[in-house]
């Protein structure tokens, strides 16, 4: 009874459980050294779209090795490749189905309820399986907001793919892995077999508990969750139509856990996260100026008056037009820069950078108004 009474109750209080993901950082979880090995197959996806001309194709491969990198932090049969290599070829997939389908496809709505519901279906399982699922959910519901046709669909996929081989490659050569890579590669067809057993059974147990009536699995009543919220927050992403929205449903999916008190914490730290961030923006726009404000000469007149005024919170010195082999018409910039005073720097003429990209002479600026030629014939050179 004395030991009792004589030590302290350590059990967190509700609000420290509450705060639990705003205020707690496992320190002891952290591989600088590792981190930044992962972060050279970024940056050498993102050196590659830049040296063939296309840098949104250098960081959508690099988007892809950076989802793959942060795999190093989870574990699925003792082994940080394995949940590389499942995210891989998982986020190929999801990302592929994600542009198919587009952000005003009704099927947006049940592709998003279903893969939630599978990514609520892997927490019941070891950990590394259900970021894996959570990596695909968020990539499918990303990808959603750049529809495109099927080559396209399966372009991007296939990108996302090469950017996490890029990542495996490089990272386990670097760490001295690339023999358990090539073992995990060779066994990768034993972890398709297992996995669709695992599938057949949760299939099962889920067909059973809706016949009996009673929950079999412990995960299923949060998978049911997880999967009406997040299809109910995508409607109202695909009724927005706006491509952005993909950010509800990503925010239901992170936000809901399968208790109330990791809700309410993991819904804390959200909030105070994006208020943490605003007043991070709100002191860059007032003490941080960019020089050089980007437009399109494609844009109208109207339009583009409208951008540059929404745009003088940050104070813009000068103004770089691109997009001018998209026009015929250039008056507009000549008419902007008068209208607010700026001179203009750069005109951009193509997707090379920086071959398309030229300094504003009196000269060209005086061609362009009066003619507009010899801008075609050097886009089309």
């Amino acid at each position: 009874m004395l030991e009792t009474m004589s030590t302290p109750d350590r059990r967190p209080t509700v609000a420290q459980r509450l705060l639990a993901d705003s205020t707690v950082f496992q320190w002891q979880n952290q591989t600088l050294g590792a981190d930044l090995i992962f972060t050279l197959p970024i940056a050498v996806c993102l050196a590659i779209g830049l040296a063939i001309g296309h840098p949104g194709v250098g960081l959508l491969v690099a988007g892809g090795a950076a989802n793959t990198g942060f795999g190093q932090k989870h574990r699925i049969d003792d082994s940080h490749l394995v949940p590389m290599i499942f995210v891989t070829l998982g986020m190929a997939f999801s990302g592929f189905v994600g542009v198919l389908l587009g952000h005003e496809n009704l099927g947006l709505v049940l592709c998003a309820a279903l893969w939630a519901f599978g990514y609520g279906m892997l927490t019941a399982r070891p950990e590394g399986y259900a970021w894996v699922g959570l990596q695909c959910v968020i990539t499918f519901l990303v990808a959603s907001a750049f529809p495109a046709s099927v080559k396209m669909a399966a372009l991007r996929g296939l990108l996302l793919l090469a950017g996490g081989a890029v990542q495996l490659i490089i990272s386990s050569l670097l760490l001295r892995r690339f023999h358990k890579l090539r073992d995990h590669l060779f066994e990768l067809a034993f972890y398709v077999r297992e996995e669709r057993a695992a599938l057949v059974a949760a299939l099962s147990e889920t067909a059973q508990s809706v016949r009996e009536r009673r929950y079999l699995n412990s995960a299923l009543p949060y998978a049911l969750r997880l999967g009406l919220t997040v299809g109910l927050a995508t409607e109202i992403y695909r009724r927005m139509h706006y491509p952005s929205g993909y950010w509800i449903p990503m925010t239901a999916l992170l936000v809901l856990k399968p208790g109330l008190t990791d809700t309410v914490s993991r819904a804390l730290a959200r909030v105070l996260g994006t208020m943490c961030g605003a007043a991070a923006i709100s002191f860059l726009l007032a003490h941080v100026n960019p020089s050089q404000l980007a437009l399109a000469a494609s844009v109208k007149p109207a339009d583009l008056s409208r951008m540059v005024d929404a745009y003088q919170v940050f104070k813009p010195q000068r103004l770089v037009f691109t997009k001018l082999d998209e026009t015929a018409s250039f008056g507009p910039i000549f008419n902007e820069a008068v209208r607010t005073a700026m001179p203009l720097s750069f005109f951009a003429t193509g997707q090379r950078i920086p071959e398309d990209l030229e300094e504003v002479t009196p000269v060209r600026l005086t061609s362009l108004i009066l003619s507009g030629q010899g801008l075609r014939s050097r886009a089309v050179a």
